[in-house]
């Protein structure tokens, strides 16, 4: 039996090939955690997206039930510019409980649309259970005859610039 004899260079790793081993795992641990950061900001832009076409495909539905409202102008003035800085008609009547006219149940349809932009919680007069469905939040409906659209805007962090982009949402109903 013949032993193998070992010279010094075949006992083992040297310090370099450690150390060199060392950085491409931590390159690759960072880069790793980048991509994870990356795809969390992806997750919550499209969770603001899927929110925003939720809420514009909501009121063009309360729009095409209530043709006649929508035509006599019941709707125009919908408009929401900022946190809180809202144009919303008075309601006198809960149209989910009680029988309401077509202008009544444009109010109480434009009041319910506005309040769901700016707070998924039940807003309220005093503002208490505030949260925002998108953040920074601004929405309007223009109408050019029998076309109606439904804009809506909201900010996005960018993580890579360190600003918040100003993100929209336009769909159009036709009656």
């Amino acid at each position: 039996m013949q032993l193998i004899r070992r010279t010094g260079r075949d006992r083992g790793f040297s310090l370099i090939e450690v150390l060199v081993a060392l950085l491409v795992m931590a390159l690759g641990i960072t880069e790793l955690s980048k991509l994870q950061n990356h795809s969390m900001q992806s997750t919550g832009e499209s969770l603001h997206r899927n929110t925003a076409i939720m809420l514009a495909s909501d009121l063009a539905e309360r729009i095409k039930l209530n043709p006649d409202a929508a035509l006599a102008g019941n709707y125009d003035s919908i408009s929401l510019q900022g946190n809180k800085q809202k144009v919303i008609p008075s309601v006198s009547k809960d149209c989910s409980l009680v029988q309401c006219n077509d202008q009544e149940l444009a109010s109480s349809d434009m009041r319910e649309w506005l309040e769901n932009i700016n707070d998924q919680q039940g807003w309220g007069a005093d503002g208490s259970g505030y949260v925002p469905m998108l953040p920074g939040a601004t929405a309007s409906l223009t109408r050019n005859n029998r076309t109606f659209i439904i804009s809506i805007f909201w900010q996005e962090a960018n993580q890579s610039s360190h600003t918040n982009d100003r993100v929209s949402y336009r769909q159009r109903v036709f009656l």
